[in-house]
C-alpha cells in the first residue's frame, strides 16, 4: 500500500469467510465495513454463502473519491447484495457514505417497511436533524 511518503507497507490479510470459520461463527448479527475504498472488492469477492450468514451490514462506501468516479461500483455492490436477499437503505446525502443492508432471511421486513427503508428513511432523518437544529436556536 502506498503511504503519503511513498513507502510501501505490507500487511497480512484473511478473508471474511476465513475469519468467521476461525472464530466458529455460523452467523454475524452486524458487520460494519469501513475500509477506505476496499469495500467494493470485498463485496465482489466474498462468497455468496458468507454474505448469506450476515444479518445486517453497514457500509461506508468511498465512491466519492476521484479514483472511483463514474465506475458504478456502489450500484454493482448494492445489486450483488440485493440479489442475495438484502434490502438497502442509503442514509447519507450526496454520497453513499452510510448504507445499511438488512438480510430478509433473518429479519422480517414488510413490503411497506422495505419501501420506507429504501426510499424515505434518509429524508426523515435529515428532517429530524434540521428540526433538532432549529429547536436549539
Amino acid at each position: 500500500m502506498e503511504s503519503e511518503k511513498g513507502k510501501t507497507v505490507e500487511v497480512d490479510t484473511i478473508s471474511l469467510g476465513t475469519l468467521m470459520d476461525r472464530l466458529g461463527l455460523e452467523r454475524v448479527d452486524l458487520l460494519k465495513l469501513d475500509i477506505e475504498g476496499a469495500e467494493f472488492e470485498v463485496i465482489a469477492k466474498t462468497s455468496s454463502d458468507v454474505w448469506r450468514r450476515i444479518s445486517q451490514l453497514t457500509v461506508e462506501f468511498h465512491d466519492f473519491q476521484p479514483r472511483f468516479k463514474g465506475r458504478q461500483l456502489f450500484e454493482t455492490a448494492r445489486e450483488r447484495l440485493e440479489s442475495l436477499g438484502f434490502i438497502s437503505a442509503v442514509m447519507s446525502f450526496r454520497t453513499h457514505g452510510d448504507v445499511l443492508f438488512l438480510n430478509r432471511r433473518f429479519l422480517e421486513i414488510s413490503f411497506s417497511r422495505n419501501l420506507y427503508l429504501r426510499f424515505i428513511a434518509r429524508f426523515v432523518e435529515k428532517a429530524r436533524v434540521r428540526l433538532g437544529r432549529a429547536a436549539e436556536t
